[in-house]
């Protein structure tokens, strides 16, 4: 299935037949432009759920009134809703023009243009640019839904796989210039998992994921010895020693594989490493002293930031690397499945008949048959759990994430009776989801990319979220019912997503919070966080009346704002 993704572009009406080629080539590339009002509900929906949107500044839309603020107000509700804000300039003086808009604009990368848009390395520059973030964010989400699921699945070679597909995407964020700080806590989360996670066995039929690891590692190691991180910042040079430890680890772990045991911990690699780390720690012992500590940690620091910063003696890779015991995936021998033949022979017919559904309704968007499609995964992905074959379940995982992006992104459609009904006559759809989740994600369709942002950061975190856009099958208005009662009950936490207060009185958020909020007062979930996670302007109203605008029952609960939660959001549900 193509990966295909939405971008909101906003720019000045005389710029338009100046944009259209631009267009075209992004169209062509499976990026859909939206650029004014929504023509229909559907595609109204699918607007409000972009997360990338792109503006372009030129010389004759920078003076104008009406332009400006409206790139102003984009701008402040993008922000406000964790969106991302890619602003490409016609030449580099035109902001100069307009000191307000520089302002605004500066703050972001800006894609300052040579020729104005005239000449094709500009559009290649531009087109690249949006592409690469465009796929990028799309690629990981989707990546860090299938980690999460093969880590429930304990399928170590699929979970290895995939972070390291996620490596290789951070690292070249890293090397375009993304932001550093994001992206080296990111990295480092992955390089971790991978250690913990990511055991692959020394079978044959891994040696060419083993050898993608080793090159994902290959590529930090080498791009490291050319970054210099800032010698102003403790935190950053913390950061690059823990990475480099674990880089050294999983480096080791790979040759181990590559030779069959006969190398362990290799010592031309620890070498290597310990160069790097060496000076790093000289830069950590000499900004020390420089830092204040108050109450235990650094007062310029997130805490999650200053545990690096005061624990960063443990990874010294001069005190060695620890060794680790490889051990095989039960479900594949270097001599085939030992799973038994007919089962498999049911699963392996199974995953043949989705994929000629796949290759039948190739293009097509209508929600429905994503259903069936995404509904016929399922049921082979639980067949597979049942009988142990793990790595025809890692295949449905993967083509279940693809489809939820699909769903993500596609807009209501005329549908298709014949095929639509054919499907479902062949498929129909499972019932509510049996799964235990970490947190249930309350919100009114309005929110739908804020709670979309927040779903995708919890998978990044390893928090199993319920998100009924992607948790629930389609259902009956009763079914879905029986089924949202059924995620609460299994779920652990509870956040609510707030734009405006008015919200609180839709049917479903009403219904939602005042049963999780009974079930944590009857004791049923004792341990239970109940969270809010609010826009800027709902945050300045419930502060500005001292939180009488919230019901009485909701007032002692946690607030958060959209463009801050995650400093904080993932230690609640942990």
């Amino acid at each position: 299935m193509k990966t295909k993704a939405n971008l909101l572009f906003l720019y000045g009406q005389k710029d338009a037949i100046h944009l259209n080629r631009l267009f075209e080539k992004l169209d062509s590339l499976g990026i859909k432009i939206y650029t004014s009002e929504p023509t229909s509900e559907g595609e109204a929906k699918s607007k409000a759920s972009i997360r990338v949107v792109a503006l372009f500044v030129s010389e004759q839309s920078v003076n104008s009134e009406f332009f400006v603020n409206e790139v102003i107000e984009t701008v402040i509700h993008a922000k406000d809703r964790s969106k991302i804000i890619i602003p490409i300039v016609e030449y580099d003086f035109v902001l100069d023009k307009n000191p307000l808009l520089k302002n605004v604009l500066m703050q972001y990368n800006c894609i300052f243009l040579e020729d104005g848009l005239h000449s094709s390395l500009d559009y290649d520059k531009v087109v690249t640019t949006l592409s690469k973030v465009l796929f990028n964010q799309t690629d990981k989400e989707m990546l860090y839904e299938i980690v999460n699921e093969l880590i429930q699945l304990d399928y170590a070679s699929g979970v290895s796989v995939n972070l390291t597909k996620l490596i290789n995407i951070i690292t070249n964020e890293i090397i375009d210039g993304g932001d550093k700080r994001t992206l080296y806590k990111e990295l480092l989360k992955c390089l971790k998992t991978l250690d913990e996670k990511g055991a692959l066995s020394p079978f044959k039929e891994d040696k060419e994921n083993v050898k993608a690891q080793g090159d994902a590692i290959y590529k930090i190691y080498n791009y490291f010895n050319k970054e210099d991180f800032s010698h102003y910042d403790i935190f950053l040079v913390s950061l690059s020693i823990v990475i480099q430890y674990y880089l050294c680890r999983i480096a080791c772990y790979t040759i181990e594989l590559l030779t069959n045991g006969d190398v362990i911990n290799n010592p031309g690699t620890i070498e290597q490493y310990q160069k790097i780390q060496k000076p790093l720690y000289e830069l950590f012992h000499s900004l020390f002293d420089k830092e204040i500590v108050k109450d235990g940690r650094y007062a310029n620091y997130s805490e999650d930031e200053s545990s690096y910063i005061l624990n960063v003696n443990k990874y010294d890779i001069s005190k060695g690397i620890d060794g680790r015991i490889i051990q095989s995936e039960g479900a594949v021998s270097e001599s085939g499945s030992i799973i038994d033949v007919q089962y498999n022979t049911i699963a392996e017919y199974i995953k043949k008949t989705n994929h000629l559904f796949e290759t039948i309704g190739e293009g097509i968007n209508y929600k429905e048959f994503l259903m069936c499609l995404k509904t016929s995964y399922e049921r082979l992905k639980n067949y597979c759990e049942i009988i142990g074959y793990k790595e025809l379940c890692a295949v449905c995982i993967e083509k279940i994430a693809e489809i939820n992006k699909r769903l993500e992104l596609s807009e209501e459609q005329d549908s298709d009776s014949f095929l639509d009904n054919s499907f479902k006559a062949l498929l129909g759809f499972s019932v509510a989801g049996k799964d235990n989740f970490d947190v249930f994600i309350s919100y009114k369709h309005e929110d739908v990319d804020i709670a979309t942002s927040v779903y995708h950061y919890l998978r990044s975190e390893l928090i199993n979220p319920f998100f009924d856009t992607v948790s629930l099958p389609e259902l009956s208005k009763s079914e879905y019912e029986d089924a949202i009662m059924n995620a609460l009950e299994h779920s652990n936490h509870f956040v609510i997503i707030l734009s405006n207060l008015d919200y609180l009185n839709s049917f479903w958020v009403d219904l939602e919070m005042k049963t999780f909020r009974h079930e944590m007062v009857e004791g049923r979930k004792p341990n239970a966080n109940f969270l809010f996670i609010v826009t800027n302007e709902v945050f300045e109203e419930i502060a500005r009346t001292n939180k009488t605008c919230l019901p009485i029952k909701y007032r002692s609960y946690e607030i958060m704002k959209v463009d801050s939660y995650k400093e904080s959001l993932a230690k609640y549900l942990k």
